[in-house]
């Protein structure tokens, strides 16, 4: 998603973070994440 947003010229994609989290298969996989203020951002425009 943050890839997505930077190629679009979107500020918000600066603003949102990585953490591991763990996937269905077990692994620890990176997971684009955000606050409720940078949800909003992204659904309002």
């Amino acid at each position: 998603m943050a890839s997505k947003l930077q190629k679009e010229g979107s500020e918000v994609s600066e603003k949102i973070g990585q953490l591991k989290m763990k996937s269905s298969d077990g692994k620890m996989r990176l997971t684009d994440v955000a606050d409720s203020e940078q949800l909003l951002r992204l659904f309002v425009h």
